[in-house]
């Protein structure tokens, strides 16, 4: 595999930044509904053009 010039470390720490910034925009969405599982999320606010639709 050709060694990436600019800095491999930069490109990770980006995927890494995007990654947690997509996890965090799916669950700012969403609430608990169950206390018992508080693994089973539904939308608060279905008319939210930022929720992720996952």
């Amino acid at each position: 595999m050709p060694q990436l010039n600019p800095a491999p470390w930069f490109w990770t720490l980006i995927i890494i930044w995007l990654s947690m910034l997509m996890l965090w925009t799916k669950f700012i969405n969403y609430e608990p509904t169950n206390p018992i599982n508080p693994f089973n999320y539904q939308t608060s606010h279905p008319s939210n053009p930022w929720a992720w639709p996952w």
